[in-house]
């Protein structure tokens, strides 16, 4: 039986006798096994899916965007990969990250250090990487050797809360969204593009803090989730 501390207004002053609390239902709930999408969600998705575009999905927090991509990626049983949008970040986040400091400072030692060990890849990269059947020899030269090949296969990616990105950064996006390529200027600007047959499935969120410009809107497909009445 629960039990919960009790004198919570504190009119005793003292501390409360021995309480359990019941186990947080927070996670169970999260599982992707319960979510139930509307059937307006549900035809949304058909249509992001059957028309390759990104689906974009708005409404209040807590309504269960961000569940969706790892619904998708559950229902799918393909893996999922999500970028959190923050004010500083660039386009090129999304695909990875290159240590420029990291890799000065160990220029500067002794010991001999690979370009390639200072890349990071991050969601829609590990995607586009993990989509092709293997990975050409200029391609394999800057793959990290903890970096795991374990394609080829489809996955979800969930770029959540573009909305806090700046507004260049769904505009610098335009032409990767289209060809779902990547270029990394650090290696000759290579450009790393992903297998047609595995393109990344974009699950795209926004609490509509702020609009989003219109040609990036034209290349998604779109819903508003609302709070249940």
């Amino acid at each position: 039986m629960t039990n919960l501390p009790h004198d919570l207004e504190n009119k005793t002053g003292k501390e409360s006798d021995q309480y359990s609390l019941p186990p947080s239902r927070r996670l169970h709930l999260r599982e992707p096994s319960h979510y139930k999408p509307s059937p307006e969600l549900a035809s949304a998705i058909k249509v992001a899916l059957l028309l390759g575009k990104p689906l974009l999905v708005t409404g209040e927090p807590g309504t269960g965007k961000t569940d969706l991509g790892r619904y998708l990626a559950w229902k799918m049983r393909i893996p999922c990969y999500k970028f959190d949008s923050k004010s500083t970040s660039k386009s090129q986040d999304l695909y990875y990250t290159y240590d420029y400091l990291g890799r000065y400072l160990s220029a500067q030692g002794a010991a001999a250090v690979e370009a390639r060990d200072f890349v990071h890849f991050s969601a829609l990269g590990r995607a586009i990487l993990q989509s092709q059947t293997e990975w050409t020899p200029e391609v394999q030269r800057i793959i990290p050797d903890d970096f795991p090949f374990e394609g080829p296969r489809q996955s979800v990616v969930i770029i959540d809360e573009i909305d806090k990105a700046p507004r260049d950064f769904p505009n610098d996006l335009l032409a990767e969204l289209d060809e779902r390529f990547f270029r990394i200027p650090e290696f000759r600007n290579l450009r790393v593009d992903a297998n047609p047959a595995l393109e990344p499935i974009l699950i795209i969120t926004s609490n509509s803090e702020k609009d989003l410009p219109q040609p990036f809107l034209r290349r998604c497909a779109y819903f508003h989730i609302d709070f249940p009445e």
